[in-house]
């Protein structure tokens, strides 16, 4: 499919079991490389789904974006909130990506850099001074990450407890 018969739209409340599912995606995709597990339960997906179509009337600081083939159906999502750091740091407004996820079968078309692009573009136009986000260091959307001006600011570092 070509790169122009993808659009990228905003996610609409009927949009939000939608969005809720990529994320789910994105979660078992990022396990697999060494990320968190996600939620094992269905209560808890409906329960994000609700969540999302609130954010989608009423916080104008969150954005989900779906980037949707020609047939309309839904084959990748973005989705950033702002924060905003004050009192012990100097004032900063971050746009942080939680979610950037491509369906298997569409990657290594443009459809993430495209996503991405209208994520800074969101950014942007709603004055935020830096972007950020989170990756596992064997995803291969790190070159991404890197080629649209990225750079990694700082490690986290994790010692587990859970079984040892």
């Amino acid at each position: 499919m070509s790169e122009h018969a993808i659009r990228i739209e905003t996610a609409s409340e009927a949009d939000a079991a939608i969005v809720a599912a990529f994320i789910r995606k994105m979660l078992l995709y990022t396990e697999s490389l060494g990320g968190y597990a996600g939620n094992r339960s269905e209560s808890g997906w409906a329960e994000l789904a609700a969540r999302v179509a609130e954010e989608i009337r009423s916080n104008p600081k969150h954005a989900y974006l779906l980037a949707k083939d020609g047939e309309g159906s839904a084959i990748g999502l973005g989705a950033a909130q702002i924060h905003e750091a004050h009192l012990a740091l100097e004032p900063c407004k971050t746009l942080h990506v939680s979610t950037l996820f491509v369906d298997e079968s569409q990657r290594k078309g443009g459809i993430g850099r495209r996503i991405l692009e209208e994520l800074i573009t969101f950014g942007k136009s709603r004055g935020v001074d830096e972007i950020d986000l989170g990756v596992e260091a064997n995803n291969p959307a790190v070159k991404l990450y890197l080629d649209a001006g990225f750079r990694i600011q700082r490690y986290r570092m994790v010692l587990g407890l859970k079984g040892n």
